[in-house]
């Protein structure tokens, strides 16, 4: 049913995301910038929030993003997303 990892694969990678908010998301991303690898610089993703993603030091991916982005963009949180219809 779970397959081994490989004895040469990193612990911890590709096996968790971990999701935070920001109320301040330009500050959180000029904190970060220089100390941990960067996936994406912050970019606006489909259902309107904006996200940045790095690496921690053990490989997990950490997407930080802002708090309450819909409602900021014109949709209450919890509304459907328009361009799937699926609740954003």
């Amino acid at each position: 049913m779970f397959s081994r990892r490989p004895e040469n694969t990193a612990f911890g990678r590709d096996n968790l995301v971990l999701y935070f908010e920001s109320d301040d998301l330009d500050a959180a991303f000029a904190l970060v910038a220089s100390k941990a690898p960067i996936i994406h610089p912050i970019k606006i993703q489909d259902w309107g929030g904006r996200v940045f993603r790095i690496y921690d030091p053990d490989g997990h991916i950490v997407e930080i993003g802002e708090t309450d982005a819909p409602k900021e963009r014109g949709r209450p949180p919890g509304s459907p997303n328009t361009r799937s219809g699926t609740v954003g």
